[in-house]
Formats: C-alpha cells, sequence, structure tokens
C-alpha cells in the first residue's frame, strides 16, 4: 500500500487500513493490474439513489459529499494517476 500511495502522490500518513481500507484496496487493485501486471482495467463505483430501504446517501449530491471525504481520508490528491480509471455511476432505485 506505500508504494501505491507513493506512486499516486498520496499523503503518506494517509490511513489505508482503516475506515476506507475497501475503497484503498480496490484502488490498489487497480493499480497492480494497470502499471505492474500491464492489464488495462478501470474501477467503476456503482452507486444507488433514491433507496429508502437503506440509511445511506439518497442524492448525487449526497454521494459527492461522501468522495470527497474518501479522497481526503486517503489523501488522494485531484488528478492522480489513476484518477482516469476510476468511474462513478449512479443508479435511480426504482421500485
Amino acid at each position: 500500500l506505500e508504494q501505491v500511495k507513493a506512486v499516486l502522490g498520496a499523503d503518506p500518513a494517509a490511513d489505508w487500513v482503516g475506515k476506507y481500507y475497501q475503497a484503498a484496496s480496490r484502488i490498489a487493485h487497480l493499480y497492480f493490474l494497470n502499471i505492474l501486471a500491464q492489464v488495462p482495467a478501470w474501477l467503476v463505483n456503482l452507486h444507488f439513489v433514491g433507496d429508502r430501504e437503506q440509511s445511506g446517501p439518497q442524492t448525487v449530491a449526497e454521494w459527492e459529499v461522501s468522495f470527497k471525504s474518501l479522497d481526503t481520508a486517503l489523501g488522494l490528491p485531484p488528478g492522480h494517476l489513476l484518477a482516469g480509471r476510476i468511474i462513478t455511476a449512479f443508479l435511480p432505485v426504482v421500485v
């Protein structure tokens, strides 16, 4: 993880094994595939909006606040090396 943080220009003091370990692990796998293994890969973060059965974000705007917290916690700078390979998509919940 330290190598990935260094290559991406993330804050070395950022905690990648705490609260956001799942996101950090996905980014590390994306790094492994694209940089080390030279296999083109993308990370798609698919989020549902309007799901009243869950307690998570209900709107795109609420999700975006969540992403900002994630990037800050992981110490990721805007436009890092893998930023173009991370796709965010939103789907409305239809019942």
